[in-house]
């Protein structure tokens, strides 16, 4: 059940600084935003740049323990989810 409710009105967001109160996006794409640490309304290759960064940083090879490796493990998994879904539009 992929909530898809919210294409209608491809903001005019020409003046993205740093509204708090971020509306006509939903919760989940807040979270997605907020997991690869951009603002809601981020262009498609500023979220292929934090998404690259994020795996990188984060990739299980890089791990030092077996717990550091799954911790790496989940960060990557939703990192990958937080693209994929922010992509999609």
């Amino acid at each position: 059940s992929s909530g898809s409710s919210g294409s209608s009105g491809s903001s005019g967001s020409s003046g993205s600084s740093g509204s708090s109160g971020v509306t006509g996006y939903t919760k989940k794409q807040r979270e997605d935003y907020n997991t690869l640490g951009i603002s809601p309304g981020a262009s498609d290759s500023e979220i292929k740049t934090a998404h690259r960064k994020l795996i990188i940083k984060y990739h299980p090879d890089k791990a030092k323990s077996d717990s550091q490796r799954k911790e790496f493990t989940a960060i990557t998994k939703d990192v990958n989810l937080a693209r994929s879904t922010l992509l999609k539009k």
